[in-house]
């Protein structure tokens, strides 16, 4: 019935969505995922009355108080708790429930240990590095690998470029990690494997490695797609093999302003394994390291021959006109598409992160972290 009644909420059908949610409450069915729904129903209406909300976030602290919650399902109340408060303005309060909700992320993480792969991934992955492998003939552009930090519009966009005629989205899958540790000597890094010393790779291999990687695709329905577009939130290491087994591939970089891409990790709902958005700095430092390197990878792809043709994309354009961004992007990436080829726009441009001005004391040592970045 909750699930039910979300349906509703995004087709527009609020009114309909809590009279559902009511009928359930009379049935005495389960309150909390029924609160909970009340809550996402609301918080997705632009005109929900205060009086509403207010008396949902009283039901859902009530549900938080539930002894033997698990992690999973308090840290769900705890955000929405979160965003009623952002809602009404009660700063201060929000950013305590999204700090309870973030620290029963679970999972081990050691970021000095993420900073140090991703220099040694700039380090070792150079042109020079690079250009003394022999690669595949064959082109590559078929292949769209749509990478960003997380909460960068990544998701989202390949949500909206998977409706358009002749684009096949494959994942997220570890298909490329897969075939970077069959083929290429992947070793497992902090996330998950990552290949080190591209000096070290033979032709044999990336063939290989392309070989297989093609396989799984077309098993996938690529094989008659014009464009297959990858989007493993954690592929950003592994373009540099991606642009080695497919000469020519396309990569689309997500870009989103570094503190509100923190924020958002920090504050909203992460599915998988993301142990790093359990602390704040911790998710600014994998943020940094992300973006630190797609710079590398649009500096050196670009500058191989043949490279990748990288295109950029800033979620402010995402969020502001998802159709036309999308469209845009396609375009770029060899797509001939409409806007009337994308029948369904994600939410974009919500929560915490839309107004972090609203944060700022919860965000100086973030802000600090990345001062550097911004002046260089």
């Amino acid at each position: 019935m909750a699930a039910k009644a979300e349906l509703l909420a995004a087709r527009g059908e609020h009114e309909e969505a809590i009279k559902l949610i009511e009928e359930a409450e009379q049935e005495e069915l389960d309150p909390r995922p029924l609160a909970l729904a009340r809550a996402r129903v609301l918080l997705s209406a632009g005109d929900a009355s205060e009086e509403r909300l207010e008396a949902t976030r009283k039901q859902l602290e009530e549900a938080a108080k539930e002894q033997g919650l698990g992690a999973m399902d308090l840290g769900d109340l705890l955000r929405a708790i979160g965003r009623i408060n952002d809602r009404f303005g009660r700063y201060d309060d929000a950013f305590g429930s999204f700090r309870r909700a973030a620290k029963l992320r679970r999972g081990n993480y050691d970021p000095r240990s993420h900073t140090m792969m991703t220099t040694k991934i700039i380090q070792d992955w150079t042109v020079q590095n690079m250009s003394k492998i022999v690669r595949p003939e064959e082109s590559g552009e078929k292949f769209a690998f749509v990478v960003g930090a997380p909460k960068s519009g990544a998701g989202e966009l390949a949500d909206m470029l998977g409706q358009i005629e002749g684009v096949r989205v494959l994942g997220p899958l570890e298909t490329l990690a897969g075939e970077c540790v069959r083929h290429l000597s992947a070793r497992q890094g902090v996330l998950r494997p990552v290949p080190l010393e591209p000096q070290q790779i033979r032709g044999g291999q990336l063939r290989e490695a392309a070989a297989g990687y093609r396989a799984q695709a077309d098993g996938l329905g690529a094989s008659d797609a014009q464009r297959a577009i990858d989007t493993h939130p954690l592929n950003i290491p592994l373009l540099g093999a991606a642009a080695l087994m497919f000469p020519g591939v396309q990569i689309v970089m997500c870009r989103r302003d570094p503190i509100e891409c923190t924020l958002a990790c920090y504050c909203q709902a992460m599915p998988g394994n993301h142990p790093y958005a359990g602390d704040l700095l911790n998710a600014a430092g994998f943020v940094a390291d992300c973006n630190r390197m797609m710079e590398h990878w649009a500096k050196v792809l670009s500058a191989l021959e043949p490279g990748a043709n990288i295109v950029q994309v800033h979620y402010a354009d995402l969020a502001s006109d998802p159709k036309r961004a999308a469209v845009k992007i396609a375009q770029e990436i060899g797509i001939d598409a409409k806007g009337e080829d994308i029948e369904r726009v994600p939410e974009l441009g919500t929560g915490p992160a839309s107004h972090t001005e609203h944060y700022q004391s919860y965000l100086k040592q973030i802000r600090d972290l990345f001062t550097p970045a911004a002046k260089a």
